[in-house]
């Protein structure tokens, strides 16, 4: 069994399972605002890297898919 990153059926699987991880990521960015006690720049913070870690995901999941 081959475990190396480079082989296909691994980059195929790792970007769908980032691919669901941004998803998450998204999704939180909606439940936050609404359940999280945290104000001010502590909440903005919160969804700002929210938002990157999203875009990171995606960005990761798009150069394993090529």
């Amino acid at each position: 069994m081959n475990l190396m990153l480079g082989d296909t059926t691994w980059n195929l699987i790792l970007s769908d399972f980032l691919v669901n991880l941004a998803a998450g990521w998204f999704g939180a960015i909606l439940i936050v605002p609404n359940y999280s006690s945290a104000r001010g720049k502590t909440k903005i913070i919160v969804l700002i890297s929210d938002f990157v870690s999203a875009i990171l995901c995606l960005a990761i999941a798009f150069l394993l898919k090529r």
